[in-house]
């Protein structure tokens, strides 16, 4: 997949959703706001555990001092979501 399918590239800890292979379900405007909450609520944090079940799927256990976040993320089209 080329950079301009993946969206640019702004460097470890920054989400990008400039581009998109298929139609998202937010608005560019919502889906900054969601990074930004996602970095400041992460910051620090280690991916800790990894698994995926099912193709476009995928489930982080990530650890900071004194707290475990599991983040399900789904990039399947038209019901993508992070949660």
């Amino acid at each position: 997949m080329d950079e301009t399918a993946r969206g640019q590239n702004h460097g470890p800890g920054r989400f990008s959703f400039c581009r998109t292979l298929w139609p998202v379900s937010l608005r560019p405007t919502e889906l900054d706001s969601l990074a930004v909450a996602l970095t400041r609520a992460l910051a620090g944090a280690v991916v800790q555990k990894v698994a995926s079940s099912a193709p476009l799927r995928l489930e982080l256990e990530l650890r900071s001092p004194g707290r475990t976040t599991r983040l399900l993320v789904v990039a399947e089209p038209e019901v993508g979501r992070l949660s």
